[in-house]
């Protein structure tokens, strides 16, 4: 009860509409970075540097792609392949999708005109507008899957592990400790960090943040 009430609220916080991320993210566990099966994470990836300056202000064009999918998925609309795959032949949870969709939006907007008539201006840019400030996540994210080979069934090959400080580690929710996350996906974020050691001799080095970005640049 405590997950599923943790997962609405950060679901509608930081615009996210969950049930979407758990179909996608089934899959991605499933056939991770698999060419036409793995649509969440399709290889090979890129980065343009204008998306950076994005990144380190403001990310108009994430703002105007999230809203637009709220105001699309209010409407009954499902668009490209990743959304059809998943929902085009399950009624119920296509319904569900849609539902939230409308409850968010509908919320936002609620919450933005409350925000503007009690001069809240603090709460519009925390609730409404967080789209700003995203370097560090990018920065971490980023290393997950890029530049590695695609269809190949053994996680230490598709997916990167990153050796990162105590507080990075903290804030990313020690998902810098992925191979060890698509091997046993059960096991929690928060022991992530002792199942590491705990099957270590097993697995490939974990580089620092900077040696990983080289690797993949």
């Amino acid at each position: 009860a405590l997950n599923q009430f943790c997962l609405h609220l950060f679901g509608f916080l930081s615009h996210n509409n969950f049930l979407i991320f758990q179909e996608s993210h089934k899959r991605h566990h499933r056939y991770t970075t698999h060419h036409d099966l793995d649509l969440e994470v399709v290889q090979p990836q890129s980065f343009r540097r204008r998306d950076w300056l994005y990144y380190l202000t403001f990310n108009l064009p994430a703002m105007l792609t999230s809203y637009w999918t709220f105001v699309r998925h209010s409407a009954g609309r499902l668009e490209g392949e990743q959304e059809h795959r998943l929902f085009a032949e399950d009624a119920e949870l296509r319904q569900k999708v849609f539902n939230w969709a409308r409850v968010t939006l509908t919320g936002h907007v609620a919450l933005a005109a409350l925000f503007i008539w009690q001069d809240w201006w603090p709460m519009l840019l925390l609730v409404t507008l967080p789209f700003y400030g995203t370097w560090l996540a990018m920065l971490c994210s980023y290393t997950q899957h890029m530049g590695l080979p695609a269809d190949h069934p053994d996680f230490r090959i598709c997916c990167r592990s990153v050796h990162l400080n105590p507080v990075l580690s903290f804030l990313y929710f020690q998902m810098n400790y992925h191979i060890e996350h698509h091997m046993f996906p059960g096991v929690p974020f928060y022991n992530l960090r002792k199942l590491r050691k705990a099957i270590e001799s097993d697995l490939p080095e974990a580089p620092g943040l900077i040696k990983s970005w080289i690797g993949m640049v």
